[in-house]
């Protein structure tokens, strides 16, 4: 198993065990001693569903003694307007013993395409905005942002058919095994397409109209890829699968779709050929 997926399981594991320590009595523990300051909101899309459910990924500036502590909030709509409300910092009685900041994940739903009114309230302060939703992005508008930071005002939404991921490898011979599987992909409907430059919630589109390479991927060599796929997922899972059960000493591949499917060869063994 490379680097990145152990990295990836650790993470997974300590952000369930976050999620249950933080679920209990969130509104028991605000802390007088920890002041709301500057926060950094980060639009996401989930796409395991039908329409795909827009998320606010919020995040203190401040950085705390504890990774767990939660930002105390209330999300109520109407059919035109959306109304956050950030109350305060939750202080669990169980530290999590490592420097992060505060944080939540607001779940705005499933939107219809058009502007809603956004308000963004924080103690002693009020920000009102648009929300634009289309079939292509998600857009915030503010003329005045005050202690919100917005990292990118625009999430452009991941088409239909469109595949991505990466093969990592620790040895440059391994070169022609990496090849010859984005070869394979390509015979089986992988084709290159256009994609809005810009951030999109799983990966980032540059200007030159290529996929920016994941930061901290954990491998000596990387290659990142995107696809527009009118193949069957079926023959995608195969392909990743039989390159995990033959050369999965030379290469780590990660592949996922538009419709929310996750292939990994290191999943893969002898036992499942």
């Amino acid at each position: 198993m490379f680097l990145q997926e152990y990295i990836q399981i650790r993470v997974v594991l300590t952000f369930l065990i976050i999620i249950v320590l933080s679920s209990c009595n969130k509104e028991e523990a605000i802390s007088g001693d920890h002041e709301l300051g500057k926060i950094e909101v980060r639009m996401r899309e989930s796409i395991h569903s039908d329409p795909g459910r827009l998320f606010l990924r919020c995040e203190t500036l401040e950085i705390f003694p504890c990774c767990n502590w939660y930002i105390i909030n209330s999300v109520s709509s109407t059919p035109a307007r959306i109304d956050v409300e950030f109350k305060g910092i939750y202080v669990p009685e169980i530290c999590f013993t490592a420097m992060g900041p505060a944080t939540a994940d607001l779940d705005l739903g499933s939107l219809a395409e058009g502007s809603y009114n956004l308000l963004l309230f924080a103690p002693g302060s009020i920000n009102a905005g648009k929300l634009i939703v289309s079939p292509d992005h998600y857009r915030l508008d503010f003329n005045v942002t005050g202690r919100f930071v917005f990292p990118y005002v625009q999430l452009n939404r991941i088409p239909d058919n469109t595949i991505w991921g990466h093969v990592g490898y620790h040895r440059e011979s391994s070169w022609h095994f990496v090849q010859s599987f984005l070869d394979e992909l390509n015979t089986r409907g992988a084709q290159p397409g256009e994609f809005l430059p810009g951030e999109y919630t799983y990966f980032k589109i540059l200007e030159s109209g290529e996929r920016e390479t994941p930061k901290l991927h954990g491998y000596y060599f990387i290659e990142p890829f995107i696809f527009d796929y009118r193949g069957d997922l079926p023959d995608l899972e195969d392909l990743v699968r039989y390159y995990g059960i033959n050369h999965g000493d030379s290469l780590s591949i990660s592949v996922f779709t538009w419709s929310g499917e996750r292939y990994r060869s290191w999943t893969y063994s002898a036992g499942d050929d």
